[in-house]
């Protein structure tokens, strides 16, 4: 009886051995990923956008994407024409419209907005009716 539970013994420190080096693993000398911030200790995700300037009608991306956000201004030396800035889920000036943004002549203010919405088809900016003296940026990815 002494043999066979010497034998266990032997079995389980066999085991632990070869299990060992897995344990030992230094987890600090790990590259950390890119989201991780070690000086806090905290995975962090962060929105990485591109972005498009927009002064007329303009297909921002081909394919599906997401658009984070919008901010208009007039152009340099000019003043805004009232029209629409027309967002759309298309690759072309075609359905569907997702926003329509109404821009006056008077008293143009700058503005910026968040929309952070997925688009299925691709991503076009239109300029609708008259307007222009105004330039967009789109943040998308």
């Amino acid at each position: 009886m002494k043999k066979h539970t010497a034998s266990a013994i032997a079995a389980l420190f066999l085991l632990a051995s070869l299990a060992w080096p897995v344990l030992a693993i230094d987890i600090g000398a790990m590259p950390n990923p890119s989201f991780y911030d070690s000086t806090n200790g905290v995975a962090k995700v962060e929105g990485q956008f591109s972005y498009k300037i927009v002064t007329a009608d303009t297909q921002v991306k081909a394919s599906a994407g997401f658009v984070h956000a919008i901010s208009c201004a007039t152009t340099a030396g000019a003043a805004a024409t009232a029209g629409a800035l027309t967002l759309r889920d298309a690759t072309t000036e075609t359905t569907p419209i997702v926003h329509t943004i109404g821009i006056p002549a008077s008293a143009f203010t700058p503005f910026g907005f968040v929309i952070d919405e997925v688009f299925a088809t691709g991503i076009y900016a239109g300029f609708d009716g008259t307007l222009a003296g105004v330039s967009c940026t789109v943040s998308y990815r």
